[in-house]
This record gives C-alpha cells, sequence and structure tokens, in this order.
C-alpha cells in the first residue's frame, strides 16, 4: 500500500467522506476499500485503524423471501438473488459472498402457555412464535408483530440472543392473558389461556458458508441427561469417549470435564452461573447462592472502616507470594496453619519480615484468624469462594454440591454447552447422529499457536451428549453442506408395513432403476444381510438405513428418495412361500391374518393372538350420549368441554378389560393421548399370552457366579 494512497484515504476520512457503493465494490470516493469478490484491500485496515466504527458491509443485512427464492439488499437498497430452486436450493455467485459477508440466524422463540379454570392451571404447553403466528395475532401491520418478526432474524451472538429474549418478555410476561387464537377450541367462559412462569426457549437455524457451500446449522433447545442410547450411524462411535458410555445422569457434566481442564463441582458452576447471567428464569439458575460466613461480613465493614492506603501499601509485597500459594482454593484454617509454619513464604517469596510479624499493623484485632480476613479482603487479587479463598480466576457464588446437584435433577441445556465452549475459546463442532449441525470457529482461531488449538465434538442423540476422545474425532474435516432437506426420519417410516405379496424378489438391476427413477420399490431376499450385502449397496452410491433384528443380524434396508415411501429391502425366511399358504388359509376361516414375510415363530405368535385376544367392539351412538350426558358433557380427567371426545378403557383389553360401560370413559384427545402412553409405558402395548416368565428370585440364583465352598482342615 502506497502513503500516497494512505494519506488520500486519510483526507476523505477527515472530510466526513462515507462509504459507497460503486457496482460490486466498496469505495471511499476513489479509494477501493473492498473489491468485487468481497476481498478487503490493504488500504482497508488503515480506513479501520483511523475509524474502528466504520462500515465496510456490501450488505444491509436486509433478505426478503418469495416464494422459494432469497432476495438480499445492500447498503443502498438494491435487491439481490442470493438464492434460487433449480431442483434445489442453490446459491448464486452473488450469494455466496452475502453467506460468507453476513450469515443469518433465525430464532424460533417457544413461548410456555397455559389454560385456566377458575385459577386453576392444566394443560400447559409450548407454542412456537412464527412470524405467520405473529403477524396473524397482532395484524399484518402492527408495529409489535413487525417489531418481533423482525428480530425473529439477527446475527448469532449471545447479545443479539439476549436482546431477543428481553423483547419477548417484554410482550409476553408471565400471566399475560391470551385471546382464543392460541389453539384452545373450548367455548367454556370460565376458560382463558395465559402466559406461564416458565422459561422461554429457543430453536435457532444459522445459513451461511462453508468452504464454498452454503450451509444450515440447526441447534434445537434440548436438555440432555439420562441414558446413552446411540443410533445405528452415530458418527465414529467406534472413538466415543468412555465417560460418555456410561448411563449417568449428569453426561452435560462429563463432556465438559473430558473437553476442558475443570472438574465436575466446577463445570457444574460454571453452568449455573451462566444459566444466571442469561436465562435468569431456567430451573438451573434458581439454585441458592453462597452467602459468606457473618464474621466475613463483619470483617469486609472493617475493611471499608478502616483500612487505609498506607496500610495497603505496606502490605502489598506480600500479595505475590499468597497468590502462588492460593492457586488452588484453601480455607482460613489451612492458611492460618501453613502460615505459622512458615510455608508460604519462602525461596523466592521469603520475606525479611514475616506477614505474621507484618499483621500487627491490623491494631482493631488481635485475633489471628480476622487478622489473616483483613488481609485478603483487603485486596482485589483473592477471593472468597464456598471451597475457601483463592487467587484470581471468577468468583463462584454457588455452592459446588448444590449446583452439581440441580444439574443432576434438571439435566443440562445444550445452549449452556455452546455458551461455555465458546468462552472457552474452543473451536465447537455438534453432531445429531451422523449429521454435523453447528460449527463454531473462534475470530481469530488461525492466530492461535498449534498447541493451543483445541477442538470439542459434540454429539446430541436423544436425551443424550457424547464427545469423542480420538485425535482424528476431536479435529474432523467439515467441507460438505449440511442443509437439511427434509425432516428427521421417525421410527415408523423406516419400519416395514407392506404385504409380502405388494413386493419382489431382489435385482440388483431393478434396484438401481427404481433409484434412478427415484420411485418406490419393495424388494425381498432370502440373503443373509452382511458386510458383503452393505459393500454392494455401499459400491451403488447408495445411502441407507439398516434396521436390526439383533446387534449383529440386519432384518431390512431402507432408502429414502423423493418420496415418503422409499426403497426397502427384507429379508424372509426360506419357507416364506409355505407360510403365505397358511395366512391365506386363516384368511378363509375367517381369522384376519396378513404376512409381512416374518419367520415361523413370529407368524404362530401372531396367530394365536388373533385367536386368543377378545376383539374391541365400536361404541354405538346411544351409549356414547349416555356416558356423555354421565359425565356433564366433560373430560373424565381434566374437566374440559368434551367438543370432540375419544372413548378410553380404564382397564384395557390386553390387560383383561372389556367393553362393558363401567369400564369406559369420554376423555378429550389430550387427555386421552396421555393416559395411552401410561398404559403402553406400564407394559400393556402388546398382549403376550403365551409366554414363560422366569421367578426373579431362581433368575438371581442361576446366574449368580458358582463359589466353591472352602472347608477347614480338621
Amino acid at each position: 500500500m502506497s502513503e500516497t494512497l494512505k494519506e488520500r484515504a486519510r483526507k476523505h476520512l477527515e472530510a466526513g467522506v462515507r462509504p459507497t457503493l460503486k457496482g460490486r465494490r466498496v469505495v471511499l470516493k476513489d479509494v477501493v476499500l473492498v473489491r468485487a469478490d468481497g476481498r478487503e484491500t490493504p488500504v482497508s485496515q488503515e480506513a479501520r485503524r483511523l475509524k474502528p466504527n466504520i462500515n465496510l458491509s456490501f450488505w444491509s443485512g436486509e433478505t426478503e423471501r418469495q416464494n422459494n427464492r432469497v432476495f438480499a439488499y445492500d447498503r443502498e437498497g438494491q435487491r439481490h438473488t442470493v438464492q434460487r430452486k433449480a431442483g434445489e436450493q442453490v446459491v448464486t455467485k452473488l450469494g455466496r459472498r452475502f453467506y460468507e459477508e453476513a450469515p443469518q440466524t433465525e430464532w424460533i422463540i417457544h413461548l410456555p402457555i397455559v389454560n385456566m379454570r377458575n385459577d386453576e392451571p392444566f394443560n400447559p404447553r409450548y407454542i412456537d412464535l412464527t412470524p405467520e403466528r405473529l403477524r396473524n395475532l397482532y395484524g399484518p401491520d402492527a408495529p409489535e408483530g413487525k417489531l418481533l418478526a423482525k428480530l425473529n432474524r439477527t446475527r448469532g451472538d449471545q447479545e443479539s440472543l439476549d436482546r431477543l429474549l428481553s423483547e419477548y418478555k417484554k410482550y409476553f410476561p408471565p400471566g399475560k392473558y391470551l385471546g382464543g387464537e392460541w389453539e384452545y377450541e373450548d367455548v367454556d367462559d370460565a376458560v382463558h389461556t395465559e402466559v406461564d412462569n416458565k422459561e422461554l426457549k429457543y430453536s435457532m437455524m444459522r445459513t451461511g458458508l462453508r468452504d464454498g457451500s452454503r450451509t444450515v446449522d440447526v441447534l434445537l433447545d434440548r436438555v440432555v441427561f439420562g441414558a446413552p442410547v446411540t443410533s445405528y450411524d452415530l458418527w465414529r462411535k467406534m472413538h466415543l469417549h468412555e465417560t460418555s458410555r456410561r448411563h449417568s445422569e449428569h453426561c452435560g457434566i462429563d463432556v465438559i470435564v473430558a473437553g476442558s481442564g475443570l472438574n465436575a463441582e466446577q463445570a457444574a458452576q460454571t453452568l449455573v452461573e451462566l444459566a444466571k447471567k442469561h436465562y435468569p428464569d431456567s430451573p438451573l439458575a434458581q439454585v441458592s447462592d453462597w452467602k459468606a460466613p457473618v464474621q466475613h461480613g463483619r470483617v469486609k465493614i472493617e475493611v471499608a472502616r478502616r483500612v487505609t492506603n498506607r496500610l495497603r501499601e505496606e502490605l502489598r509485597p506480600y500479595v505475590s507470594g499468597m497468590q502462588k500459594y492460593l492457586k488452588k482454593p484453601r480455607t482460613v484454617d489451612v492458611i492460618k496453619k501453613a502460615l505459622w509454619s512458615g510455608h508460604i513464604y519462602r525461596g523466592k517469596t521469603a520475606m525479611s519480615v514475616s506477614l505474621v510479624k507484618a499483621m500487627e499493623a491490623i491494631s482493631w484485632t488481635t485475633d489471628a484468624t480476622q487478622r489473616i480476613l483483613t488481609f485478603l479482603y483487603m485486596f482485589p487479587e483473592f477471593r472468597a469462594t464456598p471451597e475457601g479463598f483463592v487467587a484470581g480466576g471468577v468468583t463462584r457464588a454457588t455452592n459446588a454440591q448444590q449446583a452439581k446437584a440441580a444439574v443432576i435433577e434438571h439435566g443440562t441445556p445444550v445452549r449452556l454447552l455452546q455458551l461455555l465452549f465458546i468462552e472457552l475459546g474452543v473451536r465447537l463442532v455438534i453432531y445429531n447422529g451422523s449429521e454435523c449441525r453447528y460449527v463454531h470457529v473462534p475470530d481469530n482461531w488461525e492466530s492461535f499457536p498449534e498447541r493451543k488449538r483445541k477442538t470439542v465434538v459434540l454429539n446430541v442423540w436423544g436425551n443424550h451428549v457424547f464427545t469423542y476422545d480420538n485425535p482424528q474425532a476431536r479435529n474432523p474435516t467439515v467441507k460438505q453442506s449440511h442443509y437439511v432437506k427434509a425432516r428427521v426420519q421417525t421410527l415408523m417410516e423406516v419400519e416395514d408395513r407392506n404385504l409380502f405379496i405388494d413386493t419382489q424378489e431382489l435385482d440388483w438391476g431393478a434396484l438401481q432403476q427404481a433409484w434412478n427413477e427415484r420411485k418406490p420399490a419393495h424388494f425381498w431376499t432370502t440373503e443373509p444381510m452382511g458386510s458383503e450385502f452393505f459393500a454392494t449397496l455401499d459400491a451403488m452410491g447408495l445411502a441407507y438405513t439398516p434396521v436390526w433384528k439383533t446387534y449383529s443380524e440386519c432384518r431390512s434396508v431402507f432408502i429414502r428418495t423423493n418420496g415418503a415411501q422409499g426403497i426397502r429391502i427384507k429379508r424372509v425366511p426360506h419357507d416364506h412361500q409355505q407360510l403365505l399358504a397358511f395366512c391365506e388359509c386363516a384368511k378363509r376361516r375367517g381369522i384376519k391374518l396378513d404376512y409381512f414375510g416374518e419367520s415361523a415363530g413370529v407368524l404362530c405368535h401372531k396367530f394365536m393372538q388373533r385367536v386368543l385376544v377378545c376383539p374391541r367392539h365400536i361404541l354405538d351412538h346411544e351409549s356414547c350420549i349416555g356416558l356423555r350426558s354421565r359425565q356433564g358433557n366433560r373430560c373424565d380427567v381434566c374437566g374440559d368441554l368434551l367438543k370432540r371426545y375419544e372413548v378410553h378403557h380404564r382397564q384395557a383389553i390386553a390387560q383383561g378389560g372389556t367393553d362393558a360401560l363401567d369400564n369406559i370413559s369420554l376423555l378429550c384427545p389430550q387427555c386421552h393421548a396421555s393416559e395411552t402412553e401410561k398404559q403402553e409405558s406400564a407394559g400393556s402395548r402388546s398382549c403376550i399370552l403365551l409366554e414363560s416368565r422366569l421367578s426373579p428370585c431362581f433368575y438371581k440364583t442361576s446366574t449368580r457366579p458358582f463359589q466353591r465352598r472352602q472347608h477347614r482342615a480338621k
């Protein structure tokens, strides 16, 4: 950069000239600051030095979506296409510059609401405050709706998130009355909906550019705890950290301990402090603060009243030696014992006059403990914690044991893990199964020395979070696009529920054709689905989802196409033709028995169920009217008005219940779903009539390791 160019830029800035656009370049009158490809010129650094708050961005940050296209506005209000649809979401050449310079973050706020009847709450839930819902609530032209909808698309930093949450709390405080547009269908005048006193939740989706490709990072509001349930395709499952494999109620603490230098108590304290700072309404933020003993409060008062600058300067030479000793928290009794033993000030920190002698200048007391407390509270280099005094660091106002118990009880929100590792200055990568969902790289990552570059990889699956111990797993190369084109698969989508007569024998050519045409197809095979079978699928370039019968035996494979059905390959037994004939014979005798490719044992069990289980009868209209009259036209569980109802068996049919009216009640859909879930959790989902159960006492005795009885020699 020439001195002439630097002087020209300096004169323009002193004259009040602002950066403008010239084509796709950002210029300062006749000086180019940002080139057309988005790269800054060397003179831009000089402009930032002369005017630190100068705005060199080409974009204004505002976007607009029309149909499948996304438009962005530059700083002068001109609209540019940054994303179009050509078979799939495609980013334009100018769009790559947009997502690289101005990554967009969209937030969805989850508002807690509850229904109230006579000051009694029921049906608590969360609803999503999307921009469409806000427009319907406030009206398309209301300033409140426009403001909140605009805030939903901001920068992805914590400051923007805190401002977003504070604005939503201002417009939706706890107890605010909400009208009938909040998805409640009861016409009872005594019932209304209001904002619950629970914390606001959120989900984040950040659209940016990584390695030249558009990416969408998704971070759902999830709390992790409990059992380590792994997916079949969990990324690098064999390299999981040993602590991640344990059944633990504090897996969030485990991954912090494994990925940082903190112990379990410090990790819990840090999580609680972050919750108090950013989410004061969360359960972790409600942990009671640690309060210093009464003696400490009296000492603080004496320090404020009696300690002079002369006394501080007289005792300051002893601070450095005490700092080295208090690298770890130590109690006052331990400090006093070490001080009188001469273990603190020795070697390089030795003093001509001992601290015990120098503290005689604290003349208003002769108590040794009080003098030590006065010395420690005199200087800001020392801080009091529940574990004792420590030099430097962040004050831990929360008791360690209380914090750890709170984390075990309430779980660890993923958003707190994200904040913690970002504050630690590490590269954070979050996976969901096999998909990379979130990547954070510190701004000055390239300037870090190699020994200080640290990457933490988390994998959130179900209600558990995993981390990795292999160096290769901790430093993944994330280069592919992670745009999520479809929603997450459910188990029902993967399970095969196609009749055997609707399938065809597996032919690799037909499979390739079905994949090329992206059409649903259903195949069967009697060959085992082992390594050779999966190697063939890999060679064809297919992404598949295996469904395992056991840990080593695969029963079917699902390949997703454009449709919801996809391509399915199922393994059937060798005697499938005989089993199909058996099902056809049963149908002719009036027994509904369909064949889906099961084995003989499974099919026999289904046959016995059809024969022995009492069939469910449909309740007639007159009986429904009688039940509604008996219940006062209200739900038998929550007492809500029965605008819509479902028939519920108090004792399930599978548990011996009948269709008698005394065993039947009418419930609202929400309560019926809840009661059904309780019955399924209790094990009444399936009626297993033919099974033998081993006595627990006998099982314990039979599985106990055999111990040879030792006989004493006579």
